[in-house]
């Protein structure tokens, strides 16, 4: 993730294929004055972004998804959309990558990162 702190509203893409995990993201982030948009997928995620693109500065992605990772899915932004900022995280802090954000209090972290500490 770039590490400008984003000061105003801003278009975040969050996916996971985790419906109820996906759904709390989500409103953490509309309830800081955020625009969300979400993908169950990141087949889904691609696509939404091949159409929009332009429209978000974030992407949040859960690493253990089925068919594709979240690892994959910023290394395929990385080339496709190289400006935009992509998090990755996950609950399992086992994971052993150190571009992952781990752990369940990650979504904190990452608003944290996102916002600077003292927007919440």
């Amino acid at each position: 993730m770039n590490s400008a702190v984003i000061t105003e509203a801003t278009c975040v893409l969050v996916v996971d294929d985790d419906d109820d995990f996906r759904a709390l993201a989500c409103m953490a982030l509309e309830v800081r004055g955020h625009q969300v948009e979400d993908a169950s997928s990141a087949a889904d995620a691609l696509a939404l972004l091949g159409e929009r693109g332009e429209e978000f500065m974030l992407v949040i992605t859960d690493h253990r998804m089925p068919e594709m990772t979240g690892r994959q899915l910023r290394d395929t932004l990385a080339t496709s959309n190289p400006d935009l900022a992509v998090c990755v995280w996950s609950a399992f802090p086992d994971l052993g990558d150190d571009a992952v954000v781990k752990g369940m209090d990650s979504l904190e972290r990452i608003l944290d990162a996102v916002e600077g500490p003292t927007k919440r």
